[in-house]
């Protein structure tokens, strides 16, 4: 599938890391954890003008890279600390393959503890244009993260040699409850335990997808580019109905998912007298707006989530589903509902370290708090990547960008959409022990018609 175009000079143990600890968050710890069972990947992968020049993108990763100070990481005896040691190359691989087949070989692919928990690779196009694609293991940074040291990365290869004006990314950060804790309460213990009984009690009634086998992480991701305008469309919709974007996307997956498993929610068992007939959706969430500091130069992993839970959302009309959710999600934002999450998290991460099989762990979140799909939703309109190409075509410019979400402890079915300006792109991710290929192409094709379906 690949040819390296570099490889690290070899392979005796790994240097000494170098500087200061980096605590990790509940979120990286859980993430770290999972990753432990089965490979737990995102990807962000840029189109760039022109044909690719393997050694220029090699020397500006390589040089941005070791300004950040990230390398081969070492953990702490209790995994809640790691220090990294510096790598002496970074491979970048040609893929020869299609640019679907790479995606779900990089988001299969387990990172081992002895190299870059970021992979790069070049794909060619037929058109002039080239892909550079980052798969990373999701534990050391965030989308926002990741497309802050993409943009880094690929002004380096704009202008070879030149000093680039952009804030240096950094790995040191306060610590978490000091940057979140007026959102958390006075005591720790208190929130993890309040957070988790409110999570559970909560998903009480949500509907379980079925894992033939837990212990199978392997997942599969469909990529399609919507029609252009779509996405003014959907966002002057929910406007109207006092929603936001993301608001519409949930309706839509409320009446897919409510659609796709009703005949088994409405014959399960019964449970206190009721059936699990309830439509949980998650919503991953960028919680750095509610940090005490900014963190925007900051290298790592600042994210939460929170769910929408549906009764019957197959039975709504769109236009019902687009203002209930919207005044949920409306005090979820003004109670900081994303950040308190955490706290479940960290009572979860708890738990891991504690109790239970690798099957038991992997389960976990299934049985207590059951999701049966999310969104991961991301606007980069008058972002750096959202630029004009420069006249003459001599200096590489970013066409598009794709953003890949991993599947995880919480969502067996994640949809990832990326709007810039008219163009909205999605990459549906599903685990494959829980949907075939045949349904996850059926649910991918319901989600985009009931898009055009809002709409219309």
């Amino acid at each position: 599938m690949t040819q390296t175009i570099a490889n690290p000079t070899e392979t005796s143990s790994p240097a000494s890391p170098t500087g200061a600890a980096v605590q990790l968050n509940a979120f990286q710890l859980l993430m770290h954890r999972w990753g432990q069972l089965g490979a737990y990947n995102a990807g962000q992968v840029m189109q760039v003008s022109g044909d690719a020049d393997a050694a220029r993108w090699q020397s500006a990763i390589e040089a941005t890279i070791q300004e950040l100070g990230l390398g081969i990481p070492h953990f702490g005896p209790a995994l809640e600390e790691v220090r990294f040691s510096p790598v002496p190359a970074i491979p970048v691989e040609a893929v020869t393959t299609d640019f679907e087949t790479y995606i779900n070989h990089e988001l299969n692919r387990p990172f081992a503890p002895t190299e870059l928990p970021i992979r790069f690779a070049v794909l060619a196009r037929t058109d002039d244009t080239h892909y550079l694609g980052a798969f990373y293991d999701h534990w050391i940074a965030d989308s926002r993260a990741m497309r802050e040291l993409m943009r880094r990365i690929f002004a380096r290869y704009q202008h070879p040699g030149a000093a680039i004006a952009l804030p240096r990314l950094t790995l040191a950060a306060p610590p978490f409850r000091a940057l979140f804790g007026r959102h958390l309460g006075w005591s720790r213990l208190w929130a993890m335990a309040r957070e988790s009984l409110r999570n559970m009690r909560r998903h009480t009634y949500a509907y379980r997808i079925n894992l033939i086998d837990p212990l199978n992480f392997e997942s599969r991701c469909l990529y399609v580019a919507l029609p252009p305008g779509l996405i003014q469309k959907l966002h002057a919709r929910a406007k109207a109905q006092h929603a936001s974007v993301n608001d519409a996307f949930l309706a839509v997956l409320g009446h897919v998912m409510g659609n796709f498993t009703a005949g088994l929610r409405y014959a399960g068992k019964r449970r206190h007298g009721r059936r699990r007939d309830q439509v949980s959706l998650g919503t991953i969430v960028d919680i750095r707006d509610a940090a005490t500091v900014p963190l925007d130069n900051v290298f790592g992993l600042y994210l939460s989530n929170y769910t929408t839970i549906l009764t019957h959302p197959e039975k709504q009309p769109l236009p019902t589903l687009f203002e209930q959710i919207g005044r949920a999600t409306r005090r979820v934002k003004a109670s900081f509902g994303s950040v308190r999450a955490t706290a479940s998290m960290e009572m979860a991460r708890y738990c891991w370290d504690r109790f239970g099989t690798p099957r038991q762990k992997s389960k976990m979140f299934v049985n207590h708090v059951p999701v049966t799909a999310g969104t991961s939703n991301v606007n980069l309109t008058g972002s750096w990547i959202d630029q004009p190409l420069v006249p003459g075509g001599h200096v590489p410019t970013v066409l598009d960008y794709i953003r890949i979400s991993p599947t995880g402890p919480l969502l067996p079915l994640a949809f990832t959409l990326t709007t810039i300006r008219e163009s909205l792109s999605l990459c549906m991710t599903y685990r494959t022990t829980a949907f075939t290929p045949a349904q996850g192409q059926e649910l991918m094709e319901r989600f985009i018609q009931g898009l055009q379906d809002a709409v219309a």
